[in-house]
């Protein structure tokens, strides 16, 4: 069955259907004495859920999902007796929404499709200038055949293997005689003598493993045939690849795989471009949530061996595939948070497909350029303009909107015949070696048309076209048909249009655009076909309303049955907006099947896609507050761009907070007035349809405090932990609950357009407002309207984008009319087009725009601009922070206005660049930790003191590499390293031993530990901890950490390194499992070793010779640090310190606070009792040491957590820790090299052109936190109190002000925009103050920066050693760093309008007589004010 991309209601049943033939698929396990099986498997509920259920989830942290059950049963095999059973849920299969998303804890996800390489042959040229054959499986391992041309010689590759291919061909039964007929002779006899017998067993240990690893000699070559024989491959492929249909790897599909790669090597044939969509396969979720269940049937097996040990199935866990479906979603690479922002990201997700993923391209940076290239095969397939940038560009596409799949993942597109002239789906295999077309293509009279075939772009006769493109828009993904006219911009900006439609705030007011892509085959425009859809909901019968309520409509159908059609009621998205439908219809109105019945906020009265607004614009430079990006616009038009927003506040509580409104009243008594709590219930919550203003509080808590000893004894203190509303703008509370756990309020509110917020079109050109203007100061037309909107005129040209002139154009018209401009893509001759329009409406092209100011009238483009606001508000990006709030390393802690920022490695490059070392760690040292009784000193006006300290991370990353399995020895300002032995864990932790996996647990206001546990003070010293513990080992096990130095002694392969740990494979005189490992080690002689490798270097060449000088060095650092091989086999594990794996809860008393090693020790604890617990039983499973060492791995940092949900939390052992996700992200360059600082702030910036090029304005609200340490200083200077001081500085008096201002005058900030990629990428700067929530800088520094005026964020740092402020104002201002030493150039140039001003006022001839002014302020005023023209002739008294 073919359905589309986009079929929700088919997409769920096939979920449902999938997951549950997967399970029934292996639902039974049997041995010797008992068979295990899962009978009587159904789904449980209703296959679709009511909208106010999603929203139940949402707003409870829930999930949203139908129960699959099952009857779990286990018999005696000899006798056929029921054991045990009963009756579980096997699966919690998440239910797919009707808008395409997934709830999980309470977060929309949605999974994107994948496209994925086919099972199949694919040859290619490799750099080495080998032909090589992947040979992509079905089920099994993948391999390869490689042809070395060199040579001569054949080899398979299997993984790390690499052998001569001739010995596995005759084990598969190839005869030299046919070799001889498709090889030639020569080729055969140098393949003979390069044989070798023990290939055979090695290449089959590749492909199959554990499969033939127990095969005798006499059985290898027959199992090798049986085996090979299962692996299957898509004979659709093979029948392009290989020009045999076959589908399996049979001797005659072998040979012909070696003779392509024979004939591609002399030049005969081509090699396979496996980048065609031909070889590409549709996954989506149905697919991918039926994968989870295959790859995770092996958990049956593990928990059937406990079932098996008690005879119970209550062993069985409830759930048991309920982690993998998750991790399919979570840890896939396919499943993604939406942002949520309106509902046109997530149609767009539900079109968007990947090569990247499990299953796919595992790594971007396994992603060349040829997956990046938009192949020609896309066409009619894959929307070839819509990508992100960055490093997923071509690899994260489209879908077009016309595309079907069916169950196998084929793709289905429609197109004509050429010689039929009949409609006709077809598959992209279909079309291999098919000539296509477009229609636009034919129309032209030539005799050769432009075509298609394959990867080619051609020129043939008409008669050899086979297909043409049927209905090109439906080759579009929809936000690409939500562009019109986008065949006139630059593809890059149609996509990061595209982009910008998905962040589009809602709101208020919305309208349709005035100018609309029509499509020819709906014949409506898109905006209302997806307004409809989206935006709308329709009747599902002919009817008559009897009633609306909040949630539901109900009809009366023709048969009299009562039909309920719930819609949704501000449902919150993601990321702070909603989406709410209002009903159109009333009891007693008369409907027919497809009626619509509600609109949503995101469509306008005619239902059509509303997301923004039509303003007035002018394409005029002004005063140079548009400069780049940055746009001017009126306070009218501001109000237009009102948004509307959701935001939902969850608080988890602890014992120790109190709730009640009058509990907290009497413990803050005076707090606020007491008609302040009327708008809250005495549960602490505010009451629906509630007020907040700003700082008000979204729940009434206070929490305890330790005790404080006092004169009449000891009482518990309290402080205020509410958390309160930030925004400027009231907010209106929708709900408000309170559970024993949890707080949670929903609270909407309205925001004005602001300076420093961010607007966009639909051509990727993006703007940041810069200044609010009243109308009666905007630019007037001749009618004595002020225009709404200026755009710099240079970024047309600038960003190739056209089409944004030709939608300003025909605005003027559908403004005229009434009616909206519907025109569809590809109309030929735009310009032509757009003029001959405008002539039939008397509109002229170009309009008298009048300057009041200047009191002059110029001519401009002028006409209507559909704008929408986007995501990025300026109030939310604004920061400022004091001291205060730090983390359990002691580094200021981020989130929130007064958040820490980060001031990173390039960041201290660049100010060792200038030569500002004291600047450089003034801000590692001094802001960079927690230094109380530092900034105490500073604050009381003490001298400012220095700091000595060593920092607490630089403590906690030598013990991390401790528990990483490697023991750091300083000596002489280095740091040696070596693999953590045995001895040295007994040398760190005594005998202190964890009992249990028991951690914390919150009771009576307080933390409880568990005795024997990972807190236990007696062991490991309490929460704040610093004695070192260890786990026994239920077995012992080497330290992962040197897994590669034991293997390379041992000449073992990673995988027979672990078969040995395991039980699985015998080390030869040594026996199986870690003990052998242990008494191999033992066994070797440093001396004697040394001495034969040292020979072996003398007569090796080659790899070998790399390797024996590999094992040489291994075996002089043993000697070096006096150790033994046998050393590095553990019997316990070390447990890091507590303090440096902390749990508790953060300061503000409602934060969990849990290091994720805690868990992986609790994961290794709990593994290692079940295998102790195996082990009792005399039960011998060699999967459970296996899970016990990759346990371990996790701990210490080289593999995955064994529990799928800490995978899918991304729980990060200690050496992940350390190295992070990447160097940036690791411990030396983030934490040692770089750090979270006090006293910064952030904004986003905006051009003033009225500053000097030494100075910016920063905004007025973060200027009082970052200098709040000097205010307060100042004041006690001039002999007011600490109380007095801070009270001051909280009414922000004129003292305080004066304080400040002089701090301002006296302190400069260092200002920077990441990455900081050289010097002048971060400055000082004299700050000024603004009252608006942006950072101001002058146009000429946005080079050095790299910013731009687009939303761009860039951080202001107060410092505080006088050293360094004497470097900022010596070494970091703009003026002391006008020059670039790179290329001896100024880089703090006037470019653009500023350019083309002085060039204007440059190349003109002086008129009239001279005008005498005294200084350059006259002058400038006279010229502003109109009085003189530029090319007035002056005199300029001022010297």
């Amino acid at each position: 069955m073919k359905y589309k991309v986009d079929d929700i209601d088919t997409i769920r049943q096939n979920i449902y259907s999938s997951v549950l033939d997967a399970v029934s698929g292996n639902s039974k396990i049997e041995d010797d004495d008992y068979v295990f099986s899962i009978e009587e498997l159904d789904y449980e509920g209703p296959e679709s859920i009511d909208p106010e259920k999603e929203k139940e989830a949402i707003l409870t942290g829930g999930t949203v999902y139908r129960p699959l059950r099952g009857t779990v049963r286990l018999y005696d095999k000899k006798t056929g007796q029921l054991i045990s059973e009963e009756r579980k849920r096997i699966a919690a299969v998440p239910y797919i929404t009707p808008r395409g998303t997934f709830i999980l804890n309470g977060v929309e996800y949605g999974v994107i499709n994948q496209m994925r390489l086919r099972p199949g042959v694919y040859t290619r040229l490799t750099n080495d200038g080998e032909y090589e054959a992947l040979i992509n499986v079905a089920k099994g391992v993948g391999h390869r055949y490689v042809f070395d041309p060199t040579s001569g010689v054949f080899y398979l590759k299997s993984g790390q293997a690499r052998v001569p291919l001739y010995p596995f061909l005759r084990a598969l039964g190839i005869s030299d005689q046919q070799l001889q007929k498709v090889w030639g002779s020569e080729i055969l006899k140098i393949n003979q003598e390069q044989a070798d017998n023990t290939a055979i067993r090695r290449a089959a240990l590749a492909i199959f493993g554990r499969q033939i690893k127990a095969a005798t000699d006499e059985d290898l070559v027959k199992r090798i045939r049986e085996l090979y024989g299962t692996l299957e491959v898509d004979p659709n492929v093979n029948a392009i690849t290989l020009n045999r249909p076959s589908k399996t790897l049979d001797s005659e599909t072998v040979l012909r795989i070696t003779q392509k790669l024979l004939q591609g090597a002399r030049g005969e044939e081509t090699i396979d471009d496996r980048n065609h969509i031909a070889f590409l396969k549709a996954i989506g979720p149905e697919d991918l949530l039926r994968e989870a269940i295959q790859k995770n049937v092996n958990r049956l097996r593990n928990y059937y061996n406990r079932v098996r040990a008690r005879r119970n199935v209550r062993y069985f866990p409830t759930g048991i595939f309920d982690d993998a479906i998750r991790e399919s979603i979570y840890g896939s690479g396919l499943g993604n948070a939406l942002q949520e922002i309106n509902p046109l990201e997530i149609l767009d997700n539900r079109y968007r497909t990947t090569r990247m993923g499990e299953g796919g391209i595992t790594n971007v940076w396994q992603v060349t350029d040829d997956n990046r290239y938009n192949h020609p095969s896309f066409v009619g397939f894959i929307d070839p303009i819509v990508t992100p940038e960055g490093l997923n560009v071509g690899v994260d596409v489209r879908f077009g909107t016309g595309v079907r799949r069916d169950e196998h993942g084929n793709i289905y597109s429609t197109f004509v015949d050429a010689k039929t002239n009949k409609k006709v789906e077809l598959t992209p295999q279909q079309l291999f070696n098919k000539v296509v077309t477009f229609e636009s293509a034919l129309a032209e009279n030539t005799p050769l048309v432009p075509a298609i075939i394959n990867n080619q772009h051609i020129l043939v006769p008409r008669k050899e076209i086979d297909y043409i493109v049927s209905d090109v828009e439906k080759a579009y993904s929809p936000l690409s048909n939500l562009i019109p006219m986008k065949q006139n911009s630059y593809p890059q900006r149609v996509s990061m249009g595209a982009r910008m439609i998905t962040q589009a705030v809602p709101l208020v007011d919305p309208e349709a655009p005035f100018v609309q892509n029509l499509s020819t085959v709906h014949g409506k425009s898109y905006e209302k076909l997806y307004g409809e859809q989206l935006g709308t909901r329709k009747s599902s019968v002919n009817g008559v309303v009897t009633r609306v309520t909040q949630d539901a409509i109900f009809i009366k159908d023709e048969q009299g049955n009562s039909v309920r059609i719930p819609y949704y009621r501000n449902f919150p998205y993601n990321r702070k907006t909603f989406y709410t439908e209002t009903p159109v219809v009333k009891a007693g109105d008369p409907v027919k099947r497809g009626d619509i019945l509600t609109k949503s906020n995101y469509v306008d009265n005619n239902y059509a896609t509303a997301l923004g607004k039509n303003l007035k614009t002018a394409y005029i430079p002004w005063e140079g507050y548009n400069f780049e990006d940055a746009a001017v616009i009126s306070e009218s038009a501001a109000k237009k761009l009102e948004s509307e927003h959701m935001y939902q506040k969850w608080v988890d509580l602890t014992p120790d907070m109190a709730t009640r409104t009058s509990k907290f009243m009497a413990i803050f008594p005076g707090k606020y007035p007491k008609s302040f709590y009327e708008k809250y219930t005495e549960d602490g919550i505010p009451k629906p349809g509630a007020i907040l203003e700003k700082g008000d509080p979204i729940a009434l808590i206070a929490s305890k405090v330790p005790i404080v000893a006092g004169k009449s004894g000891s009482r518990a203190a309290f402080r205020d932990d509410s958390p309160v509303w930030e925004y400027d703008d009231p907010a209106e509370v929708v709900t408000a609950a309170i559970g024993p756990k949890h707080i949670n309020v929903v609270l909407r509110a309205r925001h004005p357009l602001r300076v420093g917020d961010k607007i966009s079109g639909r051509y990727g050109d993006k703007h940041i407002i810069s200044v609010i203007m009243p109308d009666e100061q905007m630019p007037k037309d001749e009618n004595g309207e002020p225009f709404e909107l200026l755009l710099n005129p240079l970024g047309v040209q600038g960003r190739v984008n056209v089409s944004q002139l030709w939608e300003l154009l025909l605005g003027n018209i559908a403004k005229k009319t009434g009616k909206p401009i519907e025109i569809p893509d590809f109309t030929s001759n735009m310009p032509e087009t757009v003029r001959r329009l405008l002539q039939e409406h008397g509109i002229p092209d170009k309009v008298k725009i009048f300057l009041e100011k200047q009191n002059t009238t110029v001519e401009a483009p002028a006409g209507y601009r559909y704008v929408m606001k986007l995501h990025h508000l300026s109030e939310s990006k604004l920061s400022g922070r004091g001291t205060g709030g730090y983390s359990s390393e002691e580094v200021p802690v981020k989130g929130g206005f007064t958040g820490a920022k980060r001031i990173g490695m390039l960041e201290m490059l660049g100010l060792l660049a200038h030569g500002a070392y004291h600047t450089a760690r003034d801000a590692r040292v001094v802001r960079g930790q927690k230094n109380e009784d530092y900034w105490t000193r500073v604050k009381l006006g003490y001298d400012i003191p220095s700091i000595q300290e060593v920092p607490f991370v630089y403590d906690k990353f030598m013990n991390q590499l401790i528990a990483s399995g490697l023991y750091p020895k300083e000596k002489a300002g280095t740091i040696g390293l070596f693999a953590l032995t045995n001895k040295d864990i007994r040398d760190l932790t005594g005998d202190r031993t964890i009992k249990n996996a028991g951690v914390i647990e919150l009771s009576g206001g307080g933390i409880k530990v568990s005795e024997g546990g990972f807190f236990d003070p007696k062991i490991t010293g309490g929460l704040n901890g610093r004695f070192w513990s260890v786990i026994p080992l239920a077995e012992p096990m080497p330290n992962p950490m040197a897994e590669p130095v034991l293997r390379t002694l041992l000449g073992l392969t990673q995988k027979q390194y672990h078969e040995v740990i395991a039980g699985e494979r015998e080390l030869p005189g040594y026996g199986k499992g870690t003990e052998a490992l242990k008494n191999a080690l033992a066994d070797i002689d440093l001396d004697k070793q040394i001495q034969r490798e040292e020979e072996n270097l003398t007569r090796l060449k080659g790899n070998s010779y790399d390797q024996a000088l590999r094992r040489l060095k291994i075996l002089k650092a043993f000697k070096t640090f006096n150790k033994r091989p046998e050393d590095l086999i553990w019997d316990r594990v070390p447990v890091i310190p507590p303090v440096f794996r902390p749990t508790g809860m953060l300061s503000t008393g409602n934060v969990p606070l849990v290091s994720d090693l805690n868990f992986l020790y609790k994961d290794l604890y709990e593994v290692n009792e079940a295998l102790s617990e195996l082990k009792k039983a005399k039960i011998d499973d060699p999967s459970d040491r296996r899970l016990l060492y990759a346990a371990l791995q996790a701990v210490v940092g080289l593999g995955e957590p064994v529990h799928p949900k800490l995978k899918a939390q991304n729980i990060k052992g200690a050496l992940k820790q350390i190295i992070g996700s990447s160097p940036k992200f690791g411990v030396v360059q983030k934490k040692l090299l770089g750090a979270q600082v006090d006293l910064v702030g952030r904004a986003t910036i905006i051009p003033n052109p009225n500053l000097d090029l030494d100075e910016v304005a920063i905004p007025e609200e973060a200027a009082w936190e970052i200098y709040k340490p000097f205010i307060i200083r100042g004041l006690i200077r001039k002999g007011a109190t600490p109380t007095q001081a801070i009270e001051a500085l909280e009414k922000k008096t004129d003292k305080a002000k004066d304080i400040l201002l002089q701090e301002m005058n006296n302190r400069p900030v260092i200002i920077s925009r990441a990455p900081v990629l050289h010097k002048y990428g971060i400055l000082a700067a004299w700050p000024k103050l603004t009252k608006n929530k942006v950072m101001e800088i002058h146009p000429f520094l946005v080079t050095g920066f790299g910013a731009d005026f687009d939303g761009d964020a860039m951080q202001f740092h107060v410092p505080v050693d006088p050293a360094a402020v004497k470097e900022a104002i010596d070494k970091l201002l703009p003026s002391k760093n006008v020059i670039s030493f790179q290329r001896f150039q100024a880089h703090a140039v006037p470019t653009m309008e500023y350019a083309l001003g002085l060039h204007y006022l440059s190349s003109r001839k002086a008129k009239g007589d001279p005008v005498v002014f005294k200084n350059r302020h006259e002058l400038l005023e006279a010229l502003r004010s109109g009085k003189i023209t530029p090319d007035q002739a002056v005199i300029l008294e001022e010297k």
